[in-house]
């Protein structure tokens, strides 16, 4: 977003990645999570690795570390020291809501990153 260190961040990206844009956000991170969570709580957003069988937590062994570190800040949230990956990823969810026209069907990661 365009704010604070996000405008040095999106220059650095957008010399690597193609299509880096930046945003403005008129709401708080706490009502952008909020907008975004019955995309997550309809089972409409997919992470790499495997569930454990009871569906609430992931196998470890089977599960990039990286994923296991993004869910338990989703489960920290809004009580946790760390909150940036919630609202990176509140604020895709909810630019792929608003726009579901884009021609995309998701959000994907570049091999090698999972």
């Amino acid at each position: 977003e365009k704010w604070g260190n996000g405008a040095d961040t999106i220059d650095d990206l957008k010399r690597e990645i193609t299509g880096v844009e930046a945003v403005t956000v008129s709401t708080d991170k706490y009502l952008r999570a909020s907008t975004a969570q019955p995309t997550l709580e309809s089972n409409n957003c997919f992470l790499p690795g495997v569930a454990n069988a009871s569906l609430t937590d992931c196998d470890e062994s089977r599960t990039p570390q990286w994923v296991q570190d993004f869910i338990e800040e989703c489960a920290q949230f809004n009580r946790g020291t760390h909150d940036d990956q919630v609202d990176a990823w509140s604020q895709a969810i909810n630019w792929v809501n608003a726009n579901p026209h884009a021609g995309l069907g998701g959000i994907f990661l570049p091999e090698g990153e999972i």
